[in-house]
């Protein structure tokens, strides 16, 4: 298992470690990945219990932060669902809307959403403009900041070719 090891150093400040990697996990059968790997993964590149928690604790602010844009689109649709409730049905409907059985979630999503908040009253039509408000405040504006990023910082793709006169 060569996972997060290189036989050569990087003169480029990391950059070509770091191409080295990003090739490695996208190789790596993912389905194989447990908290142990991930640690060992860790200790290997050098990322050490810092790097992990970083990354766990950025992990964490973004549910976060995604939970108040959701819990936010109730209020403002007066929807009336408790913090409680949210907080238990929100997880849930978010994993219905990656099954990968619709494209950004469309229907899934509406379908969870229409199930879970008439349970506590509320109409069908409400929840589904909650759940349009979510695909086109959350998943299109994840997207236009994305592609925004994109022309801004674009990538540069190396074919591994070189010319040579």
């Amino acid at each position: 298992d060569n996972l997060g090891r290189a036989d050569k150093k990087s003169d480029c400040g990391g950059q070509e470690r770091g191409q080295e990697i990003g090739s490695e996990i996208l190789d790596a059968n993912l389905l194989e990945w447990s908290p142990r790997r991930v640690a060992q993964h860790a200790a290997d590149t050098g990322a050490g219990i810092v790097g992990v928690s970083l990354l766990l604790l950025l992990t964490i602010a973004t549910w976060f932060v995604a939970f108040l844009h959701l819990f936010t689109l109730t209020l403002v649709l007066r929807l009336g669902i408790s913090l409680p409730y949210a907080l238990t049905v929100f997880p849930i409907i978010a994993l219905v809307a990656t099954l990968p059985i619709s494209i950004t979630g469309l229907g899934t999503r509406d379908a969870a959403a229409v199930f879970f908040f008439s349970l506590v009253g509320v109409a069908s039509g409400a929840a589904v403009s909650w759940s349009m408000l979510v695909l086109v405040t959350h998943s299109w504006a994840c997207v236009l900041i994305g592609w925004l990023l994109t022309l801004r910082y674009p990538a540069k793709v190396e074919t591994g070719r070189q010319d040579r006169l």
